[in-house]
């Protein structure tokens, strides 16, 4: 689903204050067009280009929202390159959403589409992301690269890992950055699982990783660039992986 800010423009904007989830979901079902803004930094760079949504539905006065750099904004603007991407596709996040006619939850796998793209319906409201219940069993580890320290990623290697009688049974591996959304390297998981030290993990894996992606040149490094560094973080994330579940 494209994002409201790619539908028809309204040179009327207007602006809403609604105080609850239930107010804020029915503003959302009343027009075309209408998005929601939160801490607004995804929203006001996309005005200041431009973009003129139907109308404004503010969420400053809804209890228990954060009112910068939200994650709810993060995962409906589904860069492939935030940092969120790569590390909640790997903890294996559910994404709880709300509209007039009630609720649903989708697995992050399947609620994220593409850059800018997710399976969010226009009336709905992302109103919690949770994350699978850790039984003591698991390890994980969150690498990036960027150019800058502070900066956005230019590529980021998120691991999961679950653990039984010391090797591990179960492994999400999720890649941003190098692709129209972070995906999940399929092969490389299946050669960390059955491995009981980082060493034994064999070269095909990282080969495997940079096989499936499909990273684009843009201002941050070409798309060469980015398949060059996917071993190296993967390597890294690995071993932190590996290190916290033998600890």
């Amino acid at each position: 689903m494209d994002s409201p800010l790619d539908g028809p423009r309204d040179p009327g904007m207007r602006f809403f204050l609604p105080t609850t989830v239930d107010e804020a979901v029915d503003l959302l079902g009343v027009a075309a067009g209408y998005v929601c803004v939160a801490g607004g930094g995804l929203i006001v760079p996309s005005l200041r280009s431009g973009a003129r949504p139907a109308g404004l539905v503010s969420l400053r006065r809804v209890g228990v929202i954060r009112n910068m750099t939200t994650i709810g904004g993060t995962v409906c603007r589904a860069d492939p390159s935030a940092d969120y991407s790569a590390a909640l596709l790997a903890a294996g996040a559910t994404i709880h959403l709300r509209a007039k006619d009630g609720e649903r939850s989708v697995a992050i796998d399947d609620f994220v589409l593409g850059d800018n793209k997710t399976a969010r319906r226009a009336d709905e409201l992302v109103t919690s992301v949770s994350l699978p219940r850790d039984l003591g069993r698991g390890s994980g580890a969150y690498i990036r690269f960027s150019r800058v320290d502070g900066d956005s990623p230019v590529v980021t290697v998120a691991v999961r890992l679950e653990w039984r009688d010391g090797v591990v049974r179960s492994a999400r591996i999720a890649v941003g950055g190098c692709g129209p959304k972070a995906f999940r390297p399929g092969e490389a998981e299946s050669l960390v699982c059955g491995r009981a030290r980082v060493e034994e993990i064999p070269a095909a894996l990282f080969d495997s990783a940079v096989a499936e992606a499909r990273p684009v040149s843009d201002i941050k490094g070409s798309a060469d660039h980015r398949r060059r560094l996917i071993p190296g973080l993967l390597r890294r994330a690995l071993a932190q992986g590996f290190a916290a579940g033998a600890s």
